[in-house]
């Protein structure tokens, strides 16, 4: 009779968390929990029902009920991986929520928590490739990010498929400044899941074969395509391994072709061979400023030019300028990348499109400072003077009053009185209509004023 009453008991627990599982996948998650505890009431050590309430809970976004029972079922098994991962992803969750982009100073408390959960994880199950990834995220949060590049690899020896671990190893890379190595992850990521194509900004063009080739005939097709448009670069290379201009062709075409791998190869090989000036790298980010994993990249080999003149002589007013230029339109070609993260209200894309607003002020504030360097060691290029006024007003969003728009006009009035002798000083692109606008916003804060003083005085 005990063994029919413990089986009958068995057989209505699984039942019920049948039909809360049920629930659950139809999205009716408070009717679930009802049936996991309905679970409990029939057997109150079903670890099981507490984990999936616990679940259950964080779909609803109670994140202290969902790690609550997430204990519950850990106390009763305590050698369950699973258990620990997913508390550990609640406090994953809410370290993110809190994290301040800015400083980096928030919701360290539960990234602490959330790495001690997956830690306890992989020491039961050292095979549970997820909670690697997971514990890779919560030392990248940390900011240990050599530690969760060894997090995201272990998960990628166990789970070589598993895209989530190489797309957070290549964040992880591309946060420690590997582009290189980042461009590998990421591409390996789109390779096992080519919808991660659309937000990580590898690509500026997307390749499609709309004639319904077998993909053997394809690659055939693909690979005569690929020798033939890249042929002309090549013999001109034979015939001048110097030629930047053949360099930069070849680079592009294999942009184009969708190998963004030997792209930046290429590049790097050009850089090395023909040693171009920041004035070449800061023409040809301009040139693929759609692109802007590399673009960025070409930027930054001009920064390092022009830091290399300002070490050997720090009056060097043009490579003060240029600099601004090239810190500038890194912050261009991030948004002309990630500016449709804009148009998504989920959390995920709001931090995202926060992060990358930061980055785009951060490298227009430092860009300033260049133009300031410049307009005060050579205060008659005009061209700083005008570089100076573009980026001020890009950081207007900040700014509401009449005398930080005077201050955008004097520097267009300056750059107007002083005669063109620019001496390889590269302009902004007015894109922004800058003057105009300013001048607008000055009448539009004049108005305002005065309606105040009106509203005021009749008062």
């Amino acid at each position: 009779m005990a063994f029919l009453i413990s089986a009958s008991g068995d057989q209505t627990a699984k039942d019920l968390i049948d039909k809360g599982d049920a629930l659950f996948y139809e999205s009716n998650y408070y009717a679930a929990i009802d049936a996991y505890e309905e679970v409990i009431g029939v057997d109150p050590s079903n670890a099981e029902a507490w984990n999936r309430i616990g679940t259950s809970y964080s779909a609803v976004g109670k994140s202290d009920e969902a790690i609550e029972a997430y204990d519950t079922a850990i106390e009763l098994d305590p050698t369950c991986s699973r258990y620990w991962n997913n508390k550990g992803i609640m406090f994953l969750r809410q370290g993110t929520i809190e994290y301040d982009m800015e400083t980096d100073d928030r919701g360290i408390i539960e990234f602490e928590a959330a790495h001690s959960a997956f830690e306890k994880a992989v020491q039961i199950n050292s095979t549970d490739a997820p909670a690697w990834t997971n514990k890779g995220r919560s030392l990248h949060f940390l900011g240990k990010y050599e530690e969760a590049i060894v997090a995201y690899e272990k998960a990628i020896r166990i789970d070589p498929h598993l895209v989530i671990a190489w797309a957070n190893k290549g964040k992880t890379l591309r946060k420690q400044g590997k582009y290189n190595e980042t461009i590998d992850a990421f591409n390996e990521a789109i390779r096992l899941d080519p919808s991660y194509k659309d937000y990580l900004g590898i690509y500026g063009h997307d390749s499609v074969d709309a004639n319904g080739r077998s993909d053997e005939v394809r690659r055939y097709f693909e690979k005569a395509e690929h020798d033939a448009v890249l042929s002309p670069y090549e013999e001109d290379l034979k015939r001048d391994p110097k030629n930047i201009t053949a360099w930069f062709g070849k680079a592009r075409t294999l942009f184009i072709l969708g190998d963004a791998k030997n792209a930046t190869q290429t590049y790097g090989e050009a850089d090395i061979t023909c040693k171009p000036d920041a004035i070449v790298w800061i023409a040809e980010g301009r040139r693929i400023i759609d692109w802007c994993e590399e673009a960025i990249r070409c930027f930054d080999r001009a920064i390092a030019n022009c830091d290399g003149s300002i070490k050997k002589k720090s009056s060097n007013a043009t490579a003060w300028n240029n600099k601004g230029i090239a810190l500038t339109l890194q912050a261009d070609a991030d948004a002309l990348t990630y500016m449709g993260l804009s148009l998504y209200t989920d959390q995920a894309s709001m931090s995202k499109n926060s992060a990358h607003y930061r980055y785009r002020m951060d490298k227009r504030e430092e860009g300033l400072k260049c133009f300031e360097k410049a307009t005060q060691f050579d205060p008659k290029c005009s061209t700083s003077w005008y570089n100076k006024g573009i980026t001020l007003f890009a950081l207007r969003n900040s700014y509401d009053e009449i005398e930080y728009y005077e201050r955008i006009l004097e520097c267009f009035a300056k750059a107007e009185s002083l005669p063109n002798s620019e001496d390889g000083c590269l302009k902004l692109e007015d894109t922004y209509g800058a003057k105009r606008e300013s001048f607008y916003k000055i009448e539009e804060l004049r108005i305002t004023s005065r309606d105040v003083e009106r509203v005021a005085k009749y008062r």
